[in-house]
């Protein structure tokens, strides 16, 4: 999480939690969409909420 620096230390934790279950909503969506074929980087996870 904070601590790892894959979760930015700003915004409160309702704000991370729709902030993570967007993200895997979006990509629960990329992996039927392929049809199982892939997951997604952790690296992307964390550009992803590297975001401000």
């Amino acid at each position: 999480g904070v601590a790892n620096g894959e979760i930015p230390a700003t915004g409160d934790a309702r704000q991370k939690a729709y902030e993570i279950l967007s993200l895997l909503e979006g990509a629960s969506l990329v992996h039927w969409g392929l049809m199982g074929h892939g997951d997604i980087d952790p690296a992307a996870i964390g550009r992803i909420l590297a975001k401000n």
